[in-house]
């Protein structure tokens, strides 16, 4: 499910997108289970209120899944951990900040 506008239920829709470019402090994380949080309704419903916010974001801003792989700069964890993560930014195959 991505968000594609602001508003009710029908912003949100299903549709797939390419896979985030990474870098040097990024991680990338392949959803296994996503919830929904407090902030999911306000930001559907627009404008972003989380800084860095920009469309077309998928709803669940909390998360839980594998790490895939790591930007060069990135030492906290390595491909293969399992982490519960709210992110500041989620989108499929995830690129989260620290």
């Amino acid at each position: 499910m991505v968000q594609t506008d602001f508003g009710g239920p029908e912003a949100v829709s299903p549709q797939g997108f390419p896979e985030p470019v990474r870098g040097p402090r990024d991680v990338l994380v392949e959803v296994v289970h996503r919830g929904l949080n407090r902030l999911d309704l306000p930001q559907r419903m627009g404008p972003g209120r989380v800084p860095g916010f920009r469309l077309p974001p998928v709803p669940g801003m909390d998360f839980a899944g594998t790490v895939v792989a790591t930007g060069t700069a990135v030492s906290w964890v390595v491909p293969g951990d399992r982490d519960v993560l709210a992110a500041r930014e989620t989108i499929g195959k995830v690129v989260i900040e620290p």
